[in-house]
């Protein structure tokens, strides 16, 4: 009888073990799940500013290109190959506080003063997405935002904006992607930089997380004079910068 009850046991046991291996295999699945329905997302966007600088008049100042004026948003199916949702926000609906100091983990300086950060609300639907956001497009160039001109992400990131050298607040356009990372934990550097990551939406209250990098950068022209020779002063008539491109893509390789 010992040797039956033994047996019964380490039966029991096993059918046990493998139920409770089941479950944990149902709950993994069930965490990865889509389902059906309709998810309501809160995003932040955010973008750091511009390193501090010498100006005079005849420079221009980092803080004309530090504003968010309006935001499209571009939801693709995780292969990039479809888009799936798009929509986009006024200034006045995107509220934008100036309360940013955060940068994400390979952002290559500090966001040393506060930047303009908006928090706001859209739907989607259950799925998975590469979610794609571009920030300040200028009112002329919108209709190159239509669903049949950005089909796909490469037709996306491929869109080109040139330099306007009559309006330089003009050139604030931005582009990033969005994570369920925060800020600080994001990695925006690298070969991929300008690639989303897949973001699975499959519960209600989903919160997504984008980072935005300007078109334009800053240069500043200085030099020290700490070592001319007492009464000698150095003027900059003029400087050349070359080899700039007078149009960016907005994720794709420029050259």
């Amino acid at each position: 009888m010992k040797k039956v009850f033994n047996k019964i046991y380490i039966a029991a046991t096993i059918v046990l073990a493998s139920l409770m291996s089941s479950c944990i295999d149902d709950n993994i699945i069930s965490n990865e799940e889509i389902g059906e329905g309709n998810a309501k997302i809160a995003a932040t966007v955010s973008f750091k500013n511009f390193t501090p600088g010498l100006t005079d008049s005849r420079g221009t100042a980092g803080e004309e290109l530090n504003s968010l004026k309006n935001l499209y948003i571009f939801a693709y199916s995780e292969d990039g190959s479809e888009l799936l949702y798009t929509t986009n926000f006024t200034k006045a609906q995107l509220n934008p506080t100036n309360t940013n100091t955060q940068k994400p983990d390979g952002a290559t300086s500090q966001v040393e003063t506060p930047t303009e950060s908006a928090t706001f609300n859209f739907p989607l639907p259950y799925g998975k997405y590469k979610i794609y956001a571009v920030a300040n497009i200028p009112e002329q160039y919108v209709a190159y935002f239509g669903e049949n001109q950005v089909p796909n992400e490469t037709a996306l990131k491929s869109i080109s904006f040139p330099w306007n050298s009559n309006d330089i607040a003009a050139n604030a356009e931005m582009f990033g992607w969005f994570s369920t990372q925060a800020f600080t934990s994001m990695n925006i550097s690298g070969e991929n930089a300008f690639d989303a990551p897949v973001v699975t939406i499959n519960k209600n209250g989903v919160t997504l997380n984008a980072w935005l990098r300007r078109l334009a950068s800053k240069v500043t022209v200085s030099f020290d004079p700490g070592n001319l020779n007492e009464g000698v002063t150095i003027y900059i008539k003029s400087a050349t910068i070359r080899h700039i491109p007078v149009n960016c893509t907005l994720g794709a390789t420029n050259t």
